[in-house]
């Protein structure tokens, strides 16, 4: 529609619907793909080298989608975007003959009896309980950080375009940064450990950001925002391996479904908490009160037993 020129507001919105319909099922049975592909004991590193995609894809898309609005035009720009969704889909395609099946027979009850299965299983579970709890107050400030971070460096920094989008690309370099470093930080400390300690070491680099200032200033957020992202994607990581090895997989894409629905949804709350904060205090003194927040998120997921486990033991 944008390239024939009949694209409305409201196609936006409707195509923004759909995309998230659909990612929420795929994030769902894309993480329940590795431990049907791969051996317990190479888990990590699979869900290692999707951070790793992910981080990739922060670092360097804003860059290849400000090139692409510059050489093709913003109503042509969305094609190119679509090419990667088919590339995708593609990349899947190929991934079944590789797959074995492990579809089950319906239970009595249908689909609510399966879910309310899954929801029980969870709540029996309280080391994955509190990670689902920490990822939601991560989720929830990751959310209100984005929602702040580009009028606090626009407008109260002063910052230009093209610094601001050298500032932002540092949150996708301080995420690779982190996925190519959980595999050593999860031999070193234990792939228990490795959940929520460097979390909670690098979670504090955070509050570097809201004391940004013009000019050399600027190099308190940089570093603020690699070691804050370098800690949280070794965090996703760890916390993605902790569900996949404490749950059965007859009950696995279930168990994901609700930690998705809570950690996830937390998304949307987290957005209207950022634009609360920055309406009442400001965009600086609001970002400071959810970097404050973010502190609690890796402590919340070690209140379980985990902080008593060096490795996350595996279901036989």
């Amino acid at each position: 529609l944008s390239a024939l020129g009949h694209l409305a507001l409201w196609h936006l919105y409707l195509s923004n619907i759909l995309v998230s319909c659909a990612t929420v099922f795929y994030e769902i049975v894309y993480l329940s793909m590795p431990p049907r592909m791969l051996p317990k004991d190479k888990l990590v590193y699979g869900n290692i080298r999707l951070q790793i995609a992910r981080a990739v894809s922060l670092a360097f898309g804003p860059t290849v989608a400000g090139f692409t609005v510059q050489l093709l035009g913003p109503e042509h720009a969305p094609l190119v975007n679509t090419a990667g969704f088919l590339v995708s889909a593609s990349c899947n395609l190929l991934m079944r003959s590789r797959i074995e099946s492990t579809r089950s027979s319906a239970r009595a009850g249908g689909m609510w009896t399966e879910l309310a299965e899954a929801v029980r299983f969870v709540t029996r579970q309280r080391v994955i309980l509190a990670s689902m709890a920490g990822s939601a107050v991560g989720n929830c400030c990751f959310a209100a950080y984005e929602a702040l971070v580009v009028i606090f460096l626009a407008d109260d920094v002063g910052i230009a375009p093209g610094t601001l989008g050298m500032l932002l690309g540092s949150v996708g370099i301080g995420g690779l940064i982190g996925a190519f470093s959980a595999g050593r930080v999860s031999r070193l400390l234990g792939t228990a450990r490795s959940v929520w300690i460097p979390a909670t070491v690098l979670a504090p680099a955070g509050l570097l950001l809201p004391l940004t200032r013009p000019g050399p200033g600027l190099s308190l957020f940089l570093m603020g925002a690699t070691l804050f992202h370098a800690g949280y994607a070794v965090f996703t990581v760890g916390q993605a391996t902790l569900v996949q090895l404490l749950t059965p997989s007859d009950l696995l894409q279930r168990t994901l479904a609700c930690v998705r629905f809570v950690s996830r949804g937390m998304l949307f709350f987290g957005g209207l908490v950022g634009g609360g904060l920055g309406s009442l205090f400001g965009p600086r003194l609001g970002l400071a009160v959810v970097m404050f927040l973010w502190l609690s998120a890796p402590l919340i997921t070690a209140s379980s037993r985990l902080r008593h486990w060096r490795d996350i033991p595996s279901l036989e």
